[in-house]
C-alpha cells in the first residue's frame, strides 16, 4: 500500500510505500487523531532464528494539524 501527505506550502507530497528489504518487510499506514495531527506507523516484519515472522511497530513521524492538508492513498484507517 502506499499514500501521500500534502504539507502546507510544499511544492510536492511526502510518499509513503511499502517496501521489501533483503531482511524486511515494511509496511506503512497512517492515522488522523480527533486533534488533526496525522502519525505515520511502520510495521516491519523479519524473521527470528527459527524462522518465524516478529512484528515491530513504530511511530515514523507525526504532522500536526497545522502543517499538512490532504492525505490519499490507500494506508490509512488503522
Amino acid at each position: 500500500m502506499s499514500f501521500e501527505i500534502k504539507l502546507l506550502g510544499a511544492e510536492k507530497s511526502i510518499a509513503w510505500t511499502d517496501a521489501k528489504t533483503r531482511d524486511a518487510i515494511l509496511s506503512y499506514r497512517y492515522e488522523v487523531l480527533a486533534s488533526g495531527a496525522v502519525v505515520v506507523h511502520c510495521t516491519k516484519t523479519t524473521a527470528d532464528k527459527d524462522g518465524y515472522a516478529v512484528d515491530r511497530n513504530d511511530v515514523v513521524t507525526i504532522y500536526g494539524p497545522a502543517t499538512w492538508e490532504q492525505v490519499s492513498g490507500d494506508g490509512g484507517h488503522l
